[in-house]
């Protein structure tokens, strides 16, 4: 039991690391969506969607991402 919750905490740290990182690419290195969250954007919050999809890249670029 003991070995099976530090395995998990340990995974669960290096997911999330890689999580961050490879968002930290989309958003700065690359500065494009191609994870979709424009589309969920557009779904979810229509109004939104319509201010922002002409500078799509540079607000996603700037926006902050939080996951869980």
């Amino acid at each position: 039991n003991e070995f099976l919750k530090k395995a998990e905490k340990s995974s669960e740290k290096e997911v999330k690391r890689l999580v961050g990182n490879v968002l930290e690419k989309m958003q700065k290195e690359y500065q494009v969506d191609v994870a979709g969250f424009g589309n969920r954007l557009r779904i979810e919050h229509p109004k939104v969607w319509k201010k922002v999809k002409k500078d799509w890249d540079q607000t996603f670029s700037e926006t902050q991402i939080t996951y869980d």
